[in-house]
Order: C-alpha cells, then structure tokens, then sequence
C-alpha cells in the first residue's frame, strides 16, 4: 500500500509539469515553480496529518 501511495504522490508532483488545466494542453509553459511548490506543500501537508 505505500508503493500505491509513493507512486501517487509522484504523478502528482509531477502533474503540473505534465498538463496545464489553463491552457487545457499537456506540455505547460515555463516557471510555474509556484504552483509546484503549492502543491508539494498541501501534500506534505495530507501526509504530516497537518
């Protein structure tokens, strides 16, 4: 069960890279560091039970 989970915190991470919901395309533009680092921080967030 926390190989499934590794692997999903993984894709998540790696999502924004990988699909843009504003442009609705894959591939996105540069720096969008922001919004990666947003959502490391809200899972670490899940993970650490807040």
């Amino acid at each position: 069960m926390d190989r499934f989970y590794g692997a999903l915190l993984v894709l998540g991470a790696a999502l924004p890279f990988i699909y843009d919901p504003a442009r609705q395309a894959f591939l996105p533009a540069r720096h969008r560091w922001e919004w990666q680092i947003i959502c490391w921080g809200n899972a670490a967030e899940d993970w650490l039970g807040k």
